[in-house]
């Protein structure tokens, strides 16, 4: 296991952590590292670092990341997810947003796209489901 790396990531999650509380934007931990700070050890490489926020807090999660040194990197449509980079390390930020009962889910497509398809409401997949993002929105 690279030791180093396993340090520059966790100090980059307090940080990304710190940089939404100032935010006040919440993000949750997913994947590998959501598990390993579950079971409380380390207990492999990581190739990045994946979080999960809120869809309307996008903007403003892109900017105050941004702000702090952090630089986007080509993947998914932004309205989908948030891919960035810094010292090395990159962090993933999938969307979550509400359907029109309720229900969190992971943004699929965009609002356009949305509109488009004669849907006023995101996509979400309800396998995706996060139960700790009860707050509303």
């Amino acid at each position: 296991m690279d030791v180093q790396r396993a340090n520059r990531q966790r100090a980059l999650i307090g940080e990304v952590v710190d940089i939404a509380a100032d935010a006040r934007i919440e993000v949750w931990l997913r994947g590998g590292w959501a598990m390993d700070f579950f079971l409380g050890e380390v207990t492999r490489d990581h190739v990045d670092i994946d979080w999960f926020a809120w869809a309307a807090d996008a903007p403003a999660l892109h900017d105050a990341l941004r702000r702090r040194g952090f630089q986007a990197v080509d993947g998914p449509p932004v309205q989908q997810q948030l891919d960035v980079v810094r010292d090395g390390e990159e962090s993933s930020f999938a969307w979550l947003a509400r359907d029109a009962a309720g229900r969190v889910g992971v943004r699929l497509r965009s609002p356009r796209a949305a509109r488009t398809g004669g849907r006023r409401t995101p996509r979400v997949e309800a396998s995706a489901r996060c139960r700790r993002c009860g707050s509303p929105r």
